[in-house]
Formats: C-alpha cells, structure tokens, sequence
C-alpha cells in the first residue's frame, strides 16, 4: 500500500493520473486499494464506502455547475472521514488516501477524474464484496 500512497504523493493534481493507472484490473491503484481494504482486519464494507463516494460524487456533480461551491463542498468531506475513522468505521490508512487523493483536487478536470477513480474504486470493492474467488470468474 506504501507504493499506492507513494504514487499518489507524487501527483500535483489528481488529473495528471491516467485512466490505466487506476483503473486496469490487477495493477490499476483502485483495484490494490479495493483489493487492500476489502478483507481482513482492515476491511472496509461496501455501505461505508458509499457513503463517501455519495459524498464525493455529490461534490463533483456540484463542480460542473460552480466550481467556487464545489471546492467548498469538498472541504467538508475531510470532517467526514475523520469521524468514520475515529468510529472504527474506516481504518486510518484509508483514511489517509482518501485525503492525499482530495488534496490533489482543485480544478473541474480534477473533480472529474476523481469522479472516474471512486467510481472504479466502488467496482472493484463490490467484486471483492463477496471474495476474490468471485470475481476471478469474470
């Protein structure tokens, strides 16, 4: 997970972050994550994710109309997930993902891609829901 986290660190903005690098299955970014923190003592449920992809979804659908309303919007996540962590409800190293991928989001082209990722990030936790087993069938 410390090469995910290394990758994205790297970014000036979510944008530069191609689509076959986060969404390609078995070396895409959003598979690892979802592969990471859909088991063991780090699982994450599916429900507790989509929380926050409604969250962010939200902010980025806003980010087409108002830019200006949407960055404000997505200040208020942070708080967010902070709560779930502090709940137990997501582990911190997601946690921490979740805010180096938000702070490379500044612009609609950010807002759009990283709409694109949660989307592959939700697919890919959704195969894994119900065991990798599963999803190697496909």
């Amino acid at each position: 997970m410390n090469e995910v986290k290394e990758r994205l660190e790297k970014l000036k903005k979510l944008s530069e972050l191609k689509e076959e690098d986060f969404a390609i299955p078995k070396r895409g970014i959003a598979y690892k994550i979802a592969y990471d923190f859909s088991q063991g003592k780090r699982k994450i449920t599916i429900s507790q994710l989509r929380k926050i992809f409604s969250e962010i979804l939200s902010t980025c659908e806003e980010a087409e109309r108002d830019l200006v309303q949407a960055r404000r919007k997505k200040v208020l996540i942070y708080p967010k997930i902070y709560y779930a962590t502090g709940r137990g409800l997501i582990p911190p190293e997601f946690s921490k993902i979740l805010e180096t991928i938000l702070d490379k989001v500044e612009d609609k082209e950010d807002f759009e891609k990283l709409k694109d990722f949660m989307m592959a990030l939700v697919a890919y936790f959704t195969a894994f829901e119900k065991g990798e087993e599963r999803y190697e069938r496909f």
